[in-house]
């Protein structure tokens, strides 16, 4: 029904004005729900780039715990190497199993903070791949 063709009748016009506010108000609904979404999204979208960041760090450190790790058996293996050379120098024996053993003892140290990152690693990638899922959702 237009309005030309209702000659005086305001109970429709009320209508169709109660149903255009109530759909101007449906609308301004939906318009606030979208900027608290693309809100939500922007968060989402600095945190992965955060969590990015921290990977990126985390995987540095770990490549360079591998590289003194590496470093560290060359050294036990040139030691030992040197060890099984001499023979019956005591004290130069007893001086290398010494350093042989701290060695050993500093590369176990690596080799759990090593681990520790690898653990830091795989809940970031958890928390990596969650972000990304809700971003996608």
């Amino acid at each position: 029904a237009t309005i030309e063709s209702m000659d005086g009748d305001s109970g429709e016009v009320n209508q169709l004005a109660a149903e255009i506010a109530n759909l101007k108000y449906e609308i301004e609904a939906k318009v606030a729900e979208c900027g608290e979404s693309i809100a939500e999204k922007n968060q989402l979208e600095i945190k992965l780039s955060e969590t990015n960041a921290e990977l990126a760090t985390l995987r540095e450190g770990n490549e360079s715990l591998r590289l003194m790790q590496r470093d560290s058996d060359a050294q036990i293996n040139e030691l030992r190497a040197t060890i099984e050379s001499m023979d019956g120098d005591t004290s130069e024996v007893d001086k290398l199993v010494a350093e042989v053993a701290n060695l050993k003892y500093e590369l176990e140290a690596k080799v759990a903070e090593r681990n520790d990152n690898i653990n830091a690693l795989q809940a970031l990638q958890a928390k990596l791949d969650n972000a990304e899922e809700c971003l996608n959702e």
